[in-house]
This record gives C-alpha cells, sequence and structure tokens, in this order.
C-alpha cells in the first residue's frame, strides 16, 4: 500500500467518507502554497502541493494530509461553485491531522507543534481547539459530519445534535472564521 493510500484510509477513519461533488484527479506541484485546486469547467480537484514537497519527504506527507482533510469536505460547491467561509475547525482538522501523521511517522510532532506555535499561531490555535473537542469525544468529527457533512456549514445546534458534550466557549471558537 503506498502511503497516499495510507493517509486516506487513516483520515476516513477520522473523518468518515470524502464528499463526491468533485471528481478527484491526483497530486500535482506548482510554486504557490497547498491548497485545493479547482478546475471548475470540468467539476475535477487537485491536491496541489508547493515544490517544496517534491524534495522534502516531511514537507510532501504535512502538505497532503493537510489538503487531503479539505478534500473531504471542500469549501466550494459543485456544481453551484457555492463557497463557504473557513471555519476554525476546518483548519484544526487538517493541522491536527497533518501534525499527528507526519509526527508519527517521522517522529517530529513536538518540533511541529512548537513551529506552527511559534510562525503560525492560528494554526496551532485550531489545532489545540480540536484537540480539546477530540479528548471529550474522540467521534466528535464523524458524528459532527453524519450531520452536516461539510464542515465549513456546521451550527452550534449540531454538536448539541451530534450529542457532543464540549464547552460553548470551544464551540463558538471552532466556528468562528479562520484568519
Amino acid at each position: 500500500m503506498s502511503i497516499e493510500e495510507k493517509v486516506f484510509q487513516d483520515a476516513c477513519v477520522l473523518l468518515g467518507n470524502p464528499i463526491n461533488d468533485w471528481e478527484f484527479i491526483g497530486i500535482e506541484f506548482n510554486d504557490h502554497s497547498p491548497h485545493l485546486r479547482y478546475y471548475h469547467e470540468e467539476g475535477k480537484v487537485a491536491i496541489s502541493l508547493s515544490l517544496r514537497a517534491k524534495e522534502d519527504d516531511r514537507q510532501y506527507l504535512f502538505q497532503l494530509t493537510h489538503e487531503l482533510c479539505h478534500f473531504f469536505y471542500p469549501k466550494l460547491e459543485y456544481p453551484s461553485l457555492l463557497e463557504h467561509k473557513t471555519l476554525v475547525i476546518n483548519e484544526g482538522i487538517s493541522t491536527y491531522f497533518s501534525v499527528k501523521t507526519t509526527g508519527s511517522l517521522f517522529s517530529i510532532e513536538e518540533h511541529l507543534r512548537n513551529d506552527l506555535k511559534n510562525h503560525s499561531s492560528n494554526y496551532y490555535q485550531a489545532l489545540e481547539l480540536v484537540e480539546r473537542l477530540l479528548n471529550t469525544d474522540s467521534q466528535a468529527i464523524q458524528k459532527l459530519r453524519k450531520i452536516q457533512p461539510r464542515i465549513d456549514r456546521l451550527l452550534e445546534c449540531d454538536f448539541i445534535n451530534a450529542e457532543i458534550k464540549v464547552e460553548k466557549e470551544i464551540i463558538k471558537s471552532l466556528l468562528t472564521p479562520f484568519q
């Protein structure tokens, strides 16, 4: 099994199944930051990684696992092309999965956390909020996605309906737009 297949399986365990409105066409590299690249006319999407990821296995895995999570619940719907604001929970889940997966494989989780804390505090804070959510209920993300598959469309009532007992302040923080 390839590393890509393995991380896809691991993501399914954490997140449930991906939304299938976009057809996945593979992984590509460019000189931009990592993102999902949408081909609107064809209804296709690629995971686009930076050129740095082409030469660095750690960067490849970190970027791939992060963007893979976004693929599971794209912020852009097809065919309507309705776009949703990215919520803290969205980036928190993606950061959590990339830190856990890359950190485990390369034994660098503490390094990744410190790097985020020192250079990307918004991602670090989102990661911490998702960890608090998962410490309360390890199945929280799957429960929420059964109610609302698109993470960026979650509402406070979805946490109640999913019977996730987490502090209201955490819920409010998770549901704010990511900056």
